[in-house]
């Protein structure tokens, strides 16, 4: 009987090699423990007129077949810990993997507008809020006609017109406080009747150039991407407001603390000295 009692215990230690879990060892170790002092009890006792193992009572003497069947019963029982606790710490690891990637995942998408992102992770600008220079801003183009796009923003909140040429302003909420986005307009008068965008300028943080820069970048930012020059400011409500031009076609309005509060989009080249008195009703430019 003994060497069948080794022959389990040395099957239950190939259980615990195979499988290798700190946990299942912990406890196949306080099973295999509490086994063998059984076991010995049982032996010891083995001519009282009763004995209990396994929740089984019976009269007589413990035979070697009785230990050997109960023997067999809890490696089965210890191999199917062994099964479940392998399972469960795959699924574990599955899981955590799982995670981690979507959270990778999940920092390597930029929040447009918020300003902030993981370092080095790549900036990802949505099409309909990209700032694109001499080119256009999401999906208004420059030198596109403007009749399609001014059906599709709405009514504007504010504009002006004369001579062929027209601003259009719209404010978000319809709150003249709140971030606007202005186009001019204008018709080549004697050629063609119709109006076509020329300038676009946007004040919310959500629009972006594809190296993230925006309203709320700094001077510093905006430097390190573009070749800007200082042009001609403008003052709205007895604020200085300084403007930095880049010849690829955008600009950038920079208010005392060097941040950026606005960004016009226009054809490649030079800045017109009228933009500002254009897109900002009530600015008086700076001489």
């Amino acid at each position: 009987m003994s060497k069948n009692i080794d022959f389990v215990f040395k099957a239950i230690f190939q259980i615990e090699n195979f499988w290798n879990f700190r946990s299942l060892l912990n406890y196949i170790a306080g099973l295999k423990f509490a086994t063998l002092m059984i076991f010995k009890h049982a032996m010891v006792n083995n001519t009282q007129s009763s004995t209990a193992l396994g929740g089984v009572k019976f009269k007589g003497r413990l035979t070697k077949s009785f230990v050997f069947n109960r023997c067999k019963q809890l490696s089965l029982i210890l191999l199917s810990f062994s099964l479940l606790f392998s399972c469960t710490e795959s699924q574990k690891t599955t899981s955590g993997a799982s995670g981690d990637q979507s959270t990778q995942s999940s920092n390597e998408l930029v929040a447009v507008g918020t300003g902030s992102r993981p370092a080095n992770a790549p900036i990802v600008v949505p099409s309909d809020s990209l700032i694109v220079p001499g080119e256009g801003l999401g999906n208004i183009k420059l030198d596109a006609e403007a009749a399609p796009i001014m059906k599709k923003l709405g009514k504007p909140d504010a504009g002006d017109a004369a001579m062929g040429k027209a601003v259009a302003t719209w404010f978000e909420q319809h709150d003249s406080t709140g971030h606007a986005l202005s186009i001019f307009t204008a018709k080549d008068m004697g050629n063609s009747p119709v109006a076509k965008v020329k300038q676009i300028r946007v004040t919310a943080p959500a629009y972006k150039t594809e190296q993230g820069i925006g309203a709320f970048s700094t001077l510093t930012e905006i430097q390190k991407v573009f070749k800007v020059r200082k042009e001609k400011g403008y003052q709205i409500k007895q604020e200085q407001i300084a403007v930095y031009a880049d010849p690829s076609g955008i600009a950038f309005e920079v208010d005392k603390d060097g941040r950026c509060i606005g960004i016009v989009v226009y054809a490649k080249g030079d800045l017109h000295p009228d933009t500002y008195a254009r897109l900002v009703p009530g600015s008086i430019i700076s001489k």
